[in-house]
């Protein structure tokens, strides 16, 4: 996996590419950790959090003010998965808001 994403730069990032049963036991520590070591807020594009039904939301800070970043999924399932299987996940609106409300409005973002 590590030589997958260093081939393309890190500007995607998405758990699915790890074992169910170890992204379901990532925490935001962990989450925030790879972000900070990928330089995510000035590499990452995409960043998907499939299977991530451990991280509340404040790991994503390393994200805040990126002008990189342009799709963020935490959806947490697979397209194909039913969103009822993960009723436990613990996304917070609000550790999750304030860093996605700081990408949207810092100036240079990827969004607009």
């Amino acid at each position: 996996i590590n030589e997958y994403y260093e081939e393309r730069g890190w500007k995607i990032l998405d758990f699915v590419d790890v074992e169910k049963s170890l992204a379901a036991k990532l925490t935001d520590d962990d989450i925030g950790a790879i972000l900070v070591c990928i330089d995510a807020k000035n590499i990452l594009e995409r960043l998907n959090l499939t299977h991530c039904f451990n991280v509340i939301g404040h790991g994503l800070e390393p994200l805040r003010n990126s002008t990189t970043l342009t799709k963020i999924d935490m959806g947490l399932s697979r397209r194909c998965e039913s969103p009822e299987l993960f009723e436990e996940a613990l996304i917070s609106e609000d550790a999750v808001f304030p860093i996605l409300h700081d990408i949207l409005s810092g100036e240079g973002n990827s969004f607009w």
